[in-house]
């Protein structure tokens, strides 16, 4: 069983970091404002429901795996973060960010895919 750590909630979705990756994302946060400030709108449009799978989408070929695309066609900056979206009993939806990627083709690499087979697998206890 993984822990995560709640960053903000927008109406009934709890955005949250997983515990072993938040330095990963504290770094990226801190060192890119855009990026920051990119996540942030991104995590308003999908608590509100106004996203599209431009935005964010569930992963084809996972159970759990869902992508947030930041930067879409910006060279260089082609970030996306892989989330676990897990649904609890009081409907109430948690996005727990778990791998940050810079994806720099249209295909996931295999080496990526791999690590996120491992993390289609993870477990929370949603509390």
């Amino acid at each position: 069983m993984r822990n995560y750590e709640q960053i903000f909630e927008i109406d009934s979705y709890r955005f949250c970091i997983d515990t072993e990756s938040f330095s990963a994302f504290k770094q990226a946060f801190e060192q890119d404002e855009k990026l920051r400030r990119k996540f942030r709108d991104r995590a308003e449009a999908i608590g509100r429901g106004l996203s599209n799978r431009e935005i964010y989408e569930k992963l084809s070929g996972f159970n759990t795996l869902w992508e947030i695309k930041l930067f879409k066609r910006s060279k260089g900056r082609n970030y996306r973060f892989y989330c676990k979206q897990i649904e609890s009993g009081d409907q109430i939806v948690y996005i727990i960010l778990v791998e940050l990627f810079q994806k720099k083709s249209q295909k996931i690499p295999k080496e990526i895919r791999k690590k996120l087979k491992k993390v289609d697998n993870y477990e929370y206890n949603i509390q």
